[in-house]
């Protein structure tokens, strides 16, 4: 049982420390890759006449919306680490409540990624020839992905507010990493209805899964330096 806590802490551990490093991959593509494409805001991003040659000429920038796939396998292993380590502590419909809406969170990162990658380089591919229709075909697929990212926003958001809670009664996790979640979790749900809330909550994000995962690499040591059964 002391090996399975073990191992469950290490995923735990690791899959946070790739939300955080992914997350701050976004902030690099942001701040530094879009600007040397000619992708200067967040505008040339909904602006098919912006966005769909550099795509075509610079079909690397895929990796970018690929990334959201990362984030929602890593963000899976997290919700699950977290429920395996908090339900003895925490009301059982807590507990389902907070796994239903993490792992929503963490699927939607997969139909966002999805939805990009597939839809976006035959955009680009056809843009120069049948400009009107692909502009056309943007538009609306960028609706359903723009909705899509709000609902996993929100998802995402609930997940944090309730893990909050879960966490109150464990003493191992910091009170400050509890508030931090609360904060955290409120911001994700008010940037899926006010999207410009979203800018500091793409820079606060990686910050609490690193902790998260310091978090994960105490309770393995703990358990590992514990006495043996």
């Amino acid at each position: 049982m002391r090996r399975i806590i073990v191992s469950t802490n290490r995923i735990g551990a690791f899959a946070a420390a790739a939300q955080a490093v992914l997350w701050l991959t976004f902030i690099v593509f942001i701040l530094a890759i879009n600007p040397i494409v000619g992708l200067t805001g967040p505008r040339d991003l909904e602006d098919p006449a912006r966005l769909l040659p550099v795509l075509d000429s610079h079909p690397a920038m895929l990796v970018f919306p690929a990334l959201d796939g990362l984030v929602g396998l890593s963000l899976l292993a997290v919700v699950i680490v977290t429920q395996l380590l908090t339900q003895r502590n925490t009301p059982a419909a807590l507990c389902r409540t907070a796994l239903g809406f993490g792992i929503a969170a963490a699927v939607g990162f997969i139909a966002l990624s999805v939805v990009r990658v597939a839809s976006l380089p035959v955009l680009a591919d056809l843009y120069s020839a049948q400009g009107s229709a692909m502009t056309t075909i943007f538009e609306l697929t960028n609706a359903v992905h723009n909705a899509m990212s709000a609902g996993t926003r929100f998802a995402l958001g609930i997940w944090l507010i309730l893990v909050a809670v879960a966490t109150l009664r464990i003493r191992p996790i910091p009170r400050w990493l509890t508030f931090f979640g609360l904060v955290l979790g409120a911001v994700n749900v008010a940037s899926a209805y006010v999207p410009v809330v979203a800018a500091p909550n793409l820079v606060a994000i990686p910050l609490m899964f690193a902790a998260l995962a310091v978090v994960f690499v105490r309770a393995d040591s703990s358990v590992d330096g514990g006495p043996r059964g």
